[in-house]
């Protein structure tokens, strides 16, 4: 059996911290490792172990296919020695003119258990007509593994082994989700092995759930598989349709000391000849982490304290109590308060590059209006090696944020889209955001004001209600989930938020007319006592309702805007649509057809210029075709 990895080889610097360093710190390491790196050389590493600590009656050949530095460096005599003799390495690439390896530098925190990856590579990398060259000098090679780098180049070469090893198996490596690519070279494998981070970044909530919906998209794979983290991972047969769940490890006083790696070993078990073994299976699953740990910890305890500060409030008004039960009460309530509570929703606010500063504003006004937003710098969405569904939903996770509120420039700042998304698991919801006028746009119009931090009573009217008229019929449900998804931007969590001020003064109108949503932002009005004027007589009363309370009016703050919805997608920034409204019409389109109906009337003109020419010209009565008259004055005063 002759099983064959293709990738990149990486030496790793781990440096082991306290916690992970800020920006401009200076931070002292605990200890430093180096380790030879890679997604293919850490699965033959495991191979190696598999295949001779084992007693297995099956010969293996290991073989990689890696770019390296020069022969005679450091760096390369180092990873030859640590290979031999088990991993074959003469098919691999020497760049005679470069020393030094592709690097990895991964700083591991001790607090958290994060581990945050500096990747630097000068290596080239290896063509179609290298790999070519180097595959036809395999000997009948039973497994190919690829790590998927470089989707095109990768997929050039599956092609070219299907012609010259019809019989052996290709197996892919599905990671990175912002890479382009690798839904192409999935198609082409016969096992494909997905990771956790590209299957939530593609729109799936479950391991079983990618494996089963990518197996239609992968006619020609009889294995697929899905590594979950904690929850273990999935194994699924197309033919025959089984699905093998295989939880993660656990056993009393088992703790993780490294999960570098653990994604690699999972391959090499499941090519390994002796892939049941206990022991080796033992050693693919990881189990939770000490930061999933501590995190599911913390929230038990946080709803533990919800619990107990609801039936605070609850008896607050209680007056059967004793002394002694009041002060226990005040001190936990103490407690509580000085731990502090998780707000229960937080929004992650920024927008994209390329904004105007009327957009600016808009995100700092609403911002100022909802004290449980986060606001973020922009977002550089020119990269071409990440899509917005790995850069947001990281952020929001980094920020522990739920919503997300993102403001998309299009066109110079010509259109503006919003695109409101629950992380990790989705839905998402695109907007095309139209006229916007932010607080100080106008000032004898929103001439109200209310109190920064307060809350707001958010408002919807008769368009979205379930039992109303509108959402009744059928193909309004979306509705509904607009509904949901702007009450988790616009409504205030009760408590947990910082800065909050115990008043609601002010109302957020949404409202839905002709296929849009309208956003209004009024004050609450109260009106004033009278007050003595500058002669020192009295002023007149206020005015006063019926029931002899103040009268309340309200005034509009700002700011204002439009919503038409676009689409909503079942992902965070992914998955399949669940809703289009056919009825929008983009702004590239208006523009269009105006630049059209301009260009007729301007081709009307010409044709009218054209006849009028043709006309004169027919009748004689062009340029140098007009015979001259005697009484011409240029012919009489010549």
């Amino acid at each position: 059996m002759s099983l064959v990895a293709i990738g990149a080889c990486y030496v790793d610097t781990i440096l082991t911290t306290p916690h992970y360093p800020g920006e401009d710190d200076k931070l002292r390491a605990s200890s430093i490792s180096h380790r030879r790196g890679g997604n293919c050389p850490n699965s033959l590493e495991v191979l190696k172990q598999l295949t001779t600590d084992t007693t297995s009656t099956v010969d293996v050949s290991l073989n990689l296919i890696a770019v390296l530095p020069a022969k005679a460096s450091t760096a390369a005599q180092e990873i030859q020695s640590a290979f031999k003799p088990h991993v074959n390495l003469s098919h691999c690439i020497f760049r005679e003119a470069f020393n030094e390896p592709a690097s990895s530098y991964i700083i591991k925190s001790e607090s958290s258990g994060s581990r945050t990856i500096v990747n630097y590579n000068e290596l080239p990398e290896m063509t179609v007509d290298e790999f070519t060259q180097i595959a036809g000098n395999l000997t009948n090679p039973t497994w190919l593994h690829f790590e998927g780098r470089i989707p095109d180049v990768t997929l050039s070469c599956i092609r070219f082994l299907r012609q010259r090893y019809p019989s052996a198996t290709i197996s892919v490596e599905v990671e990175k989700p912002g890479r382009e690519g690798l839904q192409n070279l999935a198609e082409e494998a016969d096992v494909v092995f997905y990771s956790k981070s590209w299957a939530q970044g593609n729109g799936y909530h479950t391991a079983e759930e990618c494996v089963r919906k990518e197996s239609t998209l992968t006619r020609k794979a009889s294995l697929l598989c899905c590594t979950w983290g904690q929850d273990g991972a999935v194994a699924f047969e197309p033919k025959t349709q089984t699905l093998v769940h295989s939880p993660a490890y656990s056993a009393a006083n088992f703790q993780v000391i490294d999960p570098i790696g653990a994604g690699d070993t999972f391959i090499a078990d499941s090519e390994s000849p002796n892939p049941y073994n206990p022991y080796t299976m033992a050693s693919v699953y990881k189990t939770i982490s000490k930061k999933a740990a501590r995190q599911l910890a913390k929230e038990e305890e946080f709803d533990e304290e919800d619990v107990e500060m609801e039936e605070l409030l609850d008896n607050a008004d209680d007056t059967t109590d004793s002394e002694s039960d009041e002060e226990t009460t005040t001190e936990s309530a103490k407690k509580q308060l000085a731990q502090g509570f998780m707000p229960k929703t937080r929004v992650l606010m920024l927008t994209s590059r390329g904004v105007t500063y009327r957009h600016r504003h808009l995100l700092a006004d609403l911002a100022s209006l909802l004290p449980h937003t986060h606001k973020e710098s922009k977002l550089d969405t020119k990269k071409k090696t990440a899509g917005y569904n790995l850069l947001l939903n990281s952020l929001a996770d980094l920020h522990s944020c739920n919503v997300i509120f993102f403001l998309e420039a299009r066109k110079q700042g010509q259109d503006l889209y919003l695109w409101l998304a629950r992380p990790p698991n989705g839905p998402t919801i695109k907007f095309h955001v139209a006229n916007l006028h932010t607080m100080a746009e106008l000032n004898a119009g929103f001439s109200g004001n209310c109190l920064k931090g307060g809350r707001g009573l958010v408002v919807f009217d008769r368009s979205f209600d379930e039992q109303g008229p509108l959402m009744s019929q059928p193909g309004n449900e979306y509705r509904g989930l607009i509904r949901e998804m702007l009450r988790g931007v616009f409504c205030v969590p009760k408590r947990g938020v910082k800065g909050m001020k115990p008043f609601i003064d002010r109302i957020i109108g949404v409202f839905g007319v002709d296929g849009k949503i309208w956003i209004r932002v009024y004050e609450i009005r109260e009106s004033e006592a009278g007050k003595k004027s500058e002669d020192g007589a009295d002023a007149k009363p206020a005015p006063k309702s019926k029931d002899g309370q103040p009268e309340v009016s309200l005034v509009e703050i700002g700011p204002r805007f439009v919503l038409t919805p676009i689409v909503i997608l079942e992902g965070s920034f992914g998955g399949p649509v669940i809703y289009e409204n056919k009825e929008y019409v983009s702004p590239n389109q208006v523009r269009r057809e105006v630049r059209m109906s301009k260009a007729a009337r301007y081709a009307k003109r010409r044709d009218v210029q054209t006849d009028r020419f043709a006309k004169r010209s027919t009748l004689g009565l062009g340029e140098g075709e007009r015979k001259p008259d005697a009484l011409d004055t240029r012919q009489l005063f010549k």
